[in-house]
């Protein structure tokens, strides 16, 4: 028998508070579904702010545990299914700071509990359109702090389920599982001088020195349009990313190239659908010369694999 000590991990006050702070912020953005039915309860929001200041730095008190149970009691007499929703995200963000450091997936709820609530009352309030939800997940990993991933994959990963929640929460802990969050760099400025930098491709293709990735081939991802552009990369999380998401058969590669000519931002990583370039991934209509391959990357787990594939089916590239 395994030893129950096994189950639990280190979890710091630090980590609580960043992820504390995120579902706070998830959920205020559905707070004015709650107080437009509720206008005089101020027990949601009185949640919402003893968990921001915990996040700012406060003591984890036994307040918190009677703000949160303050906006579950406000769920329940409030008699509105999207004003319900609401309340409950507020009382699982203040709640959120109690989370247990225990590989258990039941304890996930406590991490992705207040942006599943915040997004299922954004969309009862919209007469039940799924894509004010989508919209409102899509946010929320976005803008999950790192640690949010850190402390779900210490957990089992959720199941879809059968409710729209339970759907809801299955897709926040996937997408936020998937996510990459890089380390703390410099900023890259615009690359003037390809050469003074070092770039990486992932693919399944089986290449050598010297040989061209060139436009104009099949893609390797979605539909498998015809290429109007090649991918390179300055990190190797991200073409690790390039080399397992590839179509086709073979194993991942992961070569080392250089740009023949101008490269760009890739606006499928970066300003259109994230802030900034944090995955320094980049594109160009011009050749990438094969310059080696890396052969000692690691790749992620079968169950973050998964999750990724999951999280970005479907989502076609912006002007391949």
């Amino acid at each position: 028998m395994a030893d129950p000590e096994s189950r639990y991990f280190a979890l710091s006050l630090e980590s609580l508070r960043a992820i504390g702070g995120w579902a706070a912020d998830c959920a205020e953005r559905a707070l004015p579904v709650y107080e437009t039915h509720a206008d005089p309860d101020s027990r949601p929001r009185a949640a919402i702010e003893g968990i921001r200041e915990f996040a700012a730095g406060g003591r984890r008190v036994a307040r918190l545990r009677t703000l949160a149970s303050g906006a579950h009691a406000a769920a329940r007499e409030v008699g509105d299914p999207a004003a319900t929703a609401a309340a409950r995200a507020a009382g699982v963000a203040a709640a959120s700071a109690y989370t247990h450091p225990l590989a258990d997936v039941h304890q996930t709820k406590h991490i992705v509990g207040a942006a599943a609530y915040a997004a299922l009352a954004l969309e009862l309030e919209s007469a039940g359109d799924p894509s004010a939800a989508d919209g409102e997940v899509r946010w929320a990993i976005e803008h999950a702090p790192s640690e949010a991933r850190e402390v779900l994959l210490q957990m089992p990963a959720r199941q879809a389920g059968k409710s729209r929640l339970d759907t809801l929460l299955y897709e926040l802990d996937a997408g936020i599982r998937a996510r990459s969050f890089p380390q703390e760099s410099e900023p890259v400025p615009a690359i003037e001088d390809p050469s003074s930098q070092r770039f990486y491709h992932g693919a399944r293709a089986d290449l050598s020195p010297g040989d061209l990735i060139e436009v104009g081939r099949i893609s390797n991802y979605g539909k498998r349009n015809t290429t109007t552009y090649v991918y390179l990369t300055a990190t190797l999380d991200a073409a690790t990313w390039g080399a397992e998401l590839a179509l086709g058969e073979g194993p991942g590669r992961i070569y080392t190239v250089e740009p023949t000519g101008p490269i760009m931002d890739d606006p499928n990583l970066t300003d259109t659908k994230f802030p900034g370039n944090p995955t320094k991934s980049y594109r160009s209509r011009e050749p990438l010369r094969v310059t080696g391959e890396v052969t000692d990357w690691q790749g992620h787990s079968p169950e973050v694999l998964q999750a990724m594939k999951d999280a970005i089916k479907g989502l076609g590239p912006i002007d391949d």
